[in-house]
């Protein structure tokens, strides 16, 4: 995937499917950083979240979006 976050780190489906969304821990995975910072940057709305119920999710278009527009 040219620019965007890695796609061999990719949660993916039981189809084998990448997932439109990630969980936090995920997303801290895929960035590089602790949960705690994942979890304290999704609060202030430094990471694009979802929020379903008492799930915060994380759009993995918009990431990736957020991502290459600080490079």
């Amino acid at each position: 995937m040219r620019g965007g976050l890695d796609p061999v780190a990719k949660p993916v489906d039981e189809d084998g499917h990448a997932t439109l969304t990630l969980t936090i821990p995920e997303t801290a995975e895929l960035l590089g950083i602790s949960l705690s910072k994942a979890y304290e940057a999704a609060r202030l709305g430094q990471i694009p979240t979802i929020r379903l119920g008492t799930r915060i999710l994380v759009s993995r278009r918009r990431l990736e979006e957020m991502v290459n527009a600080r490079k």
